[in-house]
């Protein structure tokens, strides 16, 4: 079976990038190498497989202006910002 990337792979993938990031932040701020390295193979390797999602014969010429890989790589942004954006509206109810 070959996983290939949508849409809607790239907007969960963000979705789970953001989630991932508020999680792993702190320990990736920290310092420690290994959780930079933990958190750079989670973060790549959905990344890679359901934003990225192009085979090797798909590379040609400017391969990196498709249309669909540039919607895809939108779309996974965005996931990422409305998990940031949710996260800090919760943040500032939780101070006042």
């Amino acid at each position: 079976m070959q996983i290939s990337a949508t849409n809607k792979s790239a907007a969960i993938t963000g979705i789970y990038a953001g989630l991932l990031g508020l999680l792993l932040g702190p320990q990736v701020d920290s310092g420690s190498t290994a959780w930079l390295f933990v958190a750079t193979a989670a973060f790549a390797g959905p990344a890679y497989f359901f934003v990225f999602g192009l085979r090797r014969e798909d590379m040609v010429g400017l391969w990196v202006f498709q249309p669909s890989l540039l919607k895809r790589v939108g779309l996974c942004l965005a996931g990422v910002m409305c998990v940031g954006t949710i996260a800090q509206f919760i943040i500032i109810l939780l101070e006042n």
